[in-house]
């Protein structure tokens, strides 16, 4: 039984009737799935290895903080700018064992960042004459860092045949975390036929399946 306390503040300044700039920072808690926690064996043969959980995975607190600058050139219609830091601890990562039969499961990395920032993008086509009004656009590209501390170590040859155990914190990707989406949105709305068409286009960057 946990009890978190979760504070968050926000404060929006209204720079003009069509333009806000907004402020916030806020605590979250990511707790582990019911999968994640079991110590349940089962095969997945969308990797052709096994999984099981980790009982002793505690969950993770994650400090938000987030800036926006948001511009409304028409009814239903935005443009903004985005940059997030989150500092996370206790970061929940999928690792994986080498073996003959190699198996998945997953831990805490003691302390993470992710920082970035994001464009976003909605409007209609009415420049295109009054017909354009019943297409809308919309869209939001991202782009994010991300960093987890972990502890390297090294065998040092000091000569002699002497070798010496160090241990070093350095930085990797955030297991599943892309280092760049993009979601497009383009929305047809007849409203006297009484239709509505959407084709949607979503690409992501390439993520660290699992922790070796």
């Amino acid at each position: 039984k946990n009890i978190d306390v979760l504070p968050s503040a926000n404060l929006t300044f209204v720079v003009n009737p069509v333009v806000n700039i907004r402020l916030a920072a806020s605590q979250s808690v990511n707790r582990p799935e019911f999968r994640e926690l079991s110590s349940f064996y089962f095969y997945d043969y969308s990797v052709y290895e096994g999984t099981f959980g980790n009982p002793l995975l505690q969950r993770a607190y994650s400090h938000n903080y987030d800036a926006r600058i948001e511009y409304f050139p028409g009814a239903g219609e935005v443009l903004a700018v985005s940059y997030f830091h989150k500092s996370i601890s206790n970061a929940i990562e999928q690792r994986i064992i080498p073996s003959s039969n190699p198996e998945r499961t997953w831990f805490n990395s003691p302390h993470g960042v992710n920082r970035g920032w994001e464009f976003e993008l909605r409007t209609t086509l009415g420049f295109l004459g009054a017909y354009g009004d019943n297409f809308s656009v919309t869209g939001n590209y991202t782009r994010i860092a991300s960093d987890i501390e972990y502890t390297q170590g090294y065998k040092i040859d000091k000569g002699g045949g002497v070798y010496v155990d160090e241990y070093r914190t350095e930085t990797r990707e955030m297991q599943g975390q892309s280092p760049y989406m993009l979601n497009l949105s383009l929305l047809f709305r007849g409203d006297g036929l009484g239709t509505s068409i959407n084709i949607l286009y979503n690409e992501f960057g390439k993520r660290l399946d699992a922790v070796g």
